[in-house]
């Protein structure tokens, strides 16, 4: 109190802290995948001690484990952040470290793994044609699988059907396909999360096969009014599929003479001409796919009589 009886206001001091730094070392960083967010990690961590209430800031940094692309920081107040933009199935390293001014604590790492997500195209490589009417089809893993691949998928079309099958492998040989026939392959593979697209189609032939040995129905029959012709038609070769099936029609007179000869076509049908009037011939016909023919299926046809 002054001596004029007033009461002294009270004495104040400041005082200055200097801001401490982190404890050099985080504890507890994990980096966890996000369930079907493929291109995310989720990291979090314990938070930086020793610093009071001073404000810290966090720096995570990632880089994918394998060479490529990808690698980033990125900055928070709290203790948790979510890493976007990241590949499927790809394993990075993440750091994260402490500042309560411009100097960072070391960083703490570990690795991570981005979830799965559906795979990329495979390439297929050939479509080769194979015994018994059958195809050949190989293809590589997709450049992108983005996780454990469980399956492929091989379809195949040709002249408005379809068909497909699954197997695990990179090899599948189709079967019981038709003959001399072009098919359209494509292949797509799943993962966990489903299938990706397809792959870009190659096409593929089925070899050529004999027609079955036996020709059935073969038929000889006279033109009427036109006593030099007979009119020769018989059933499909079966068993060949597209294959192109050439036709040999030979003949000859039952009796003794003159007039035989032969004739190619690749319809089910011809007409014979130039024969001899009321007169039976011994017609065969005999189909091939290359040089080699089936046994001749025959029959007896006689011509038109005439008037002369």
């Amino acid at each position: 109190m002054s001596d004029s009886g007033k009461v002294d206001p009270p004495l104040t001091a400041t005082t200055t802290t200097t801001t401490p730094d982190p404890d050099p070392y985080l504890q507890d960083v994990v980096a966890a995948k996000v369930m079907d967010q493929s291109s995310q990690l989720f990291v979090n961590w314990t938070a930086a001690q020793g610093v009071g209430n001073c404000v810290v800031t966090y720096r995570i940094t990632w880089s994918p484990v394998s060479e490529g692309d990808g690698s980033g920081t990125s900055y928070t107040t709290s203790l948790s952040h979510t890493i976007t933009q990241l590949e499927a199935w790809t394993t990075y390293h993440v750091c994260v470290a402490a500042s309560t001014d411009e100097e960072y604590t070391p960083d703490k790492c570990t690795n991570g793994r981005t979830d799965e997500d559906k795979p990329g195209p495979p390439v297929i490589m050939s479509v080769e044609p194979a015994p018994s009417s059958s195809l050949r089809v190989s293809w590589s893993t997709p450049e992108k699988p983005n996780g454990v691949i469980t399956n492929y998928t091989i379809t195949w079309t040709w002249e408005g059907h379809m068909d497909h099958t699954i197997t695990p492998d990179n090899t599948y040989t189709t079967t019981d396909l038709l003959p001399c026939t072009t098919y359209s392959v494509t292949v797509r593979a799943a993962t966990s999360k489903g299938y990706g697209p397809e792959s870009d189609p190659l096409t593929g032939t089925t070899y050529r096969v004999d027609p079955d040995p036996y020709l059935q129905d073969v038929v000889a029959a006279k033109v009427m009014d036109q006593s030099s012709q007979l009119f020769v038609n018989w059933t499909a070769a079966q068993g060949v599929g597209n294959c192109v099936v050439t036709y040999r029609i030979t003949w000859s007179p039952v009796s003794e003479g003159d007039g035989s000869g032969t004739s190619y076509t690749t319809s089910l049908s011809h007409t014979i001409t130039q024969l001899e009037a009321w007169t039976t011939y011994h017609v065969c016909v005999a189909a091939s796919t290359d040089e080699e023919y089936t046994p001749d299926k025959c029959t007896n046809g006689r011509t038109d009589e005439d008037s002369e």
